[in-house]
């Protein structure tokens, strides 16, 4: 990584080039796929923190957030959704990489903002992982090139310096941003706050928590 960016020059020139190749109806399909799982992660996050809410529930919570307070509140009718496949694939499939590496990790940004309040649509994801020295090739070479760039001198670059470093998958330029965890409190805590929760088509994706602290590394 260079400068401020959280992306590798070689991660962002693929990234441009998968989405010139892209006609306007599938960007603007990787948009409303988007907003849909913003949708979905919020639902996930209202029924966190209230167990018994109801999908009525739900959908007045997102209106007031989204809208605001008006007569519209009660008026609004919602479909159900399901998950944006292309979306959570590239992510369900680090979470899968890291769960068989053991290596402990808590999704963030937008994810973890929709999840617990704050929606936002993005066209990538946040990790925060444990460093994994020794795991660096093991990792890059869970991901196939056909579909994946997984660099593994950035890997290791990142994990030596406890930076970060990018996954991009190739089909729709979704970016995962992986940052290895530092030696300080904050990071530490970060990690150990973590909670599981029922998201992504998943009952145990572990997410960053606003609230109670839980073990699981």
């Amino acid at each position: 990584m260079t400068g401020l960016s959280d992306t590798a020059p070689e991660v962002e020139r693929l990234m441009f080039e998968a989405y010139r190749r892209m006609t306007p109806a599938r960007k603007w399909k990787l948009v409303t796929d988007a907003y849909t799982l913003a949708r979905q992660m919020h639902a996930a996050g209202h029924r966190l923190r209230n167990p018994a809410g109801s999908d009525e529930d739900v959908n007045r919570e997102w209106v007031l957030m989204t809208v605001g307070p008006g007569p519209w509140i009660d008026r609004m009718e919602f479909a159900a959704m399901s998950p944006p496949a292309e979306h959570v694939r590239p992510i369900m499939y680090v979470v899968s990489v890291l769960d068989d590496l053991n290596i402990c990790y808590a999704i963030g940004g937008s994810f973890a903002s929709s999840t617990h309040g704050q929606p936002r649509h993005t066209q990538d994801a946040d990790f925060a992982v444990e460093p994994f020295p020794g795991k660096e090739r093991l990792f890059a070479l869970r991901f196939p090139a056909d579909e994946y760039y997984a660099d593994e001198q950035m890997i290791r670059d990142a994990v030596a310096r406890r930076a970060s470093f990018n996954v991009l998958h190739l089909a729709t330029g979704f970016k995962i941003d992986i940052f290895v965890q530092k030696d300080r409190p904050y990071d530490r805590e970060l990690l150990a706050r973590r909670i599981k929760a029922a998201v992504l088509g998943s009952p145990k994706v572990s997410l960053i928590s606003s609230r109670r602290r839980t073990p699981f590394c």
